[in-house]
């Protein structure tokens, strides 16, 4: 797995917190939507759109953030940006992953 592939895996894990987000307010949204207009419906539906969209759209954002592939580096073990940014991404996508399941579930 390069990084480009590490970076989409982020994109899409962000992507797919995002619509467990809009999932989470669809009961609240249903329940006030009984009672009179509901300000939750605009919100899950920009959860929605973004979820979709950062599933849609992980491979040209991934190739967005990382660039131009570059040479491979003389100095072995060196870390460069793109690397950091992998690296970044990858523990965002897992560090809101662990905090949506356990509200999803719940």
């Amino acid at each position: 797995m390069d990084r480009i592939d590490s970076a989409i895996l982020a994109v899409r894990i962000l992507g797919l917190y995002s619509l467990l987000q809009g999932l989470s307010i669809v009961p609240v949204a249903v329940e006030m939507h009984s009672v009179g207009p509901s300000p939750y419906s605009w919100i899950e539906l920009v959860y929605f759109a973004t979820g979709i969209g950062l599933w849609i759209l992980a491979k040209p954002l991934a190739r967005n953030i990382f660039g131009r592939q570059e040479m491979p580096r003389s100095i072995p073990g060196a870390w460069s940006i793109e690397d950091v940014h992998t690296v970044a991404l990858g523990v965002l996508g897992i560090t809101v992953l662990v905090h949506a399941v356990p509200h999803f579930i719940a």
